[in-house]
């Protein structure tokens, strides 16, 4: 039998800083592994060029599996435009932000039978399936994750069997993850200590621009701490740590805190970490946290934002913190997820659904609790677009091939020379203000860099005027107390 031919974009680097970005570099690892298919690297670049020799290789594809972030709608273009065979294997990473929405806007007039879309969570899949439910369904969506494929063992700890608790905090240092609500959840313990306790908190990851803790900048620690009274030894920053290192962070802490309530919040890959790390989670209640922790680990939260645009960043609400202080206080109670373990986190559901063995995927939505789906039931989506057909669709994303081919420093590229010093450094060597395509896509399309992405994705999103908005005006009814 003939082997199925799968192309992909290889991914090169990883400077990635999310869980989302981290998949599209851990699958093209994964891929050379995949000895039952016949691989073919291709380059977004040279194909959205119209370069002759790159489209006539995928003439003999079977599949092509999207690696280059939110920004599939290309492949389906390209498909069109040369009329090639193959089919799609794309993905929704990250929850309520336009630039995911906008590629499944432009996606759904040019799916085929055989494309499918892959989710992190069931969370994120139901609510896709609301949300584009004429494109959508139970048949070609699919969980599939691989990502344990490339853990490394860890050191079993001890949890809550010494005097000291070492609290920890791994993501982005934003207030879109509830992190000062980390900080007075920490400061409650330490001025509540007994004896018998002891408490730390380790913090890791990037600071996310100006970051105010308590009304401090989270850059001036040291100056939080002494507000507070708290000794500098208790709280430790490490930074942005590379990710082979992370793992002795999970052997170094007690308890990890998952506060974040942020709109783009589509799974929570920490949580799976986690769960291989034998390290309990205190988590808040919302997205796909009741898949993947223990109930008695789950927070009361309050979702308070019910009107909002999706090209912003931010949180939805906030957690109880006296409920996570009493979880914390014992911590001897909290329960280990097994979400390491399921199957959608592994190489092989990937494969079958690569192979088109995995079809009978239906989970209906109530499989979710009842917080989740009520949640997913009460939003409403609104779009200043008009209905997408195929030649709307086609049009739009030529539009914005010829935007990234060749526009001037008086438009986007601007923003990128004021906030990306990476790419300012690359553009800068054009001596005419112009930029091609070629160097354009290779620093943000073709190469790991998720800030880079989810900015292009969403600068977009801005120039075709999509600009989809929320409204969770109905929560009220599916939030209830746990």
């Amino acid at each position: 039998m003939k082997p199925i031919t799968i192309s992909f974009q290889d991914i090169v680097e990883n400077n990635a800083i999310s869980g989302g970005s981290f998949n599209y570099y851990e699958i093209t690892k994964l891929m050379p592994s995949l000895k039952e298919f016949k691989l073919v690297k291709h380059d977004i670049c040279d194909l959205l060029k119209g370069d002759k020799k790159s489209i006539q290789s995928l003439e003999e594809v079977d599949t092509i599996v999207n690696t280059i972030g939110p920004f599939s709608y290309f492949y389906f273009y390209l498909r069109e435009k040369y009329n090639l065979k193959y089919n799609i294997v794309s993905d929704v990473r990250t929850a309520f932000m336009s630039g995911y929405y906008l590629q499944q806007y432009l996606c759904s007039p040019l799916i085929r039978s055989n494309d499918k879309f892959l989710f992190p969570s069931n969370f994120s899949r139901e609510l896709y399936i609301k949300l584009f439910p004429t494109s959508l369904s139970h048949k070609n969506t699919f969980l599939s994750y691989p990502l344990v494929e490339h853990f490394k063992k860890v050191k079993k700890n001890d949890h809550g069997n010494s005097k000291k608790v070492v609290l920890g905090y791994i993501g982005r240092i934003t207030n879109q993850k509830n992190i000062e609500q980390v900080f007075e959840l920490f400061i409650k313990l330490f001025k509540e200590e007994k004896s018998d306790k002891e408490y730390h908190l380790h913090i890791c990851g990037p600071i996310d621009m100006e970051c105010s803790i308590l009304g401090v900048n989270f850059k001036d620690l040291n100056k939080l701490l002494k507000k507070f009274d708290i000794p500098s030894e208790r709280v430790k920053y490490l930074g942005p740590l590379p990710y082979n290192t992370i793992w002795k962070f999970y052997s170094n802490i007690d308890v990890l805190l998952f506060f974040s309530l942020a709109n783009v919040e589509t799974l929570g890959r920490i949580l799976i970490e986690a769960s291989h790390a034998n390290v309990p989670v205190v988590a808040s209640d919302y997205g796909a946290v009741r898949e993947l922790i223990p109930a008695d680990n789950i927070v009361k939260t309050l979702i308070d934002k019910k009107v909002f645009d999706m090209n912003d960043y931010f949180s939805l609400g906030k957690v109880d913190l006296e409920d996570a202080k009493e979880k914390i206080k014992d911590i001897s109670k909290l329960k280990i997820s097994e979400a390491s373990k399921l199957d959608c986190y592994a190489k092989e559901s990937f494969i079958d659904i690569l192979k088109g063995l995995n079809l009978d995927n239906k989970v209906s939505s109530s499989a979710l609790h009842k917080n989740v789906s009520g949640f997913i039931n009460s939003l409403e989506i609104n779009y200043d677009l008009k209905t997408c057909d195929k030649d709307v669709a086609l049009k739009h994303i030529e539009k914005l091939i010829m935007f990234s081919n060749i526009y001037n420093g008086h438009t986007l590229l601007s923003i990128f020379f004021k906030k990306i010093p990476l790419f300012f450094k690359t553009a800068s060597k054009s001596t005419n203000k112009k930029i091609t395509f070629n160097i354009f896509a290779k620093n943000i399309i073709a190469k790991q860099t998720i800030a880079h992405k989810h900015f292009l994705a969403r600068e977009f999103a801005n120039l075709l005027s999509f600009k989809p908005r929320l409204n969770l005006e109905n929560i009220e009814a599916c939030q209830e107390e746990q």
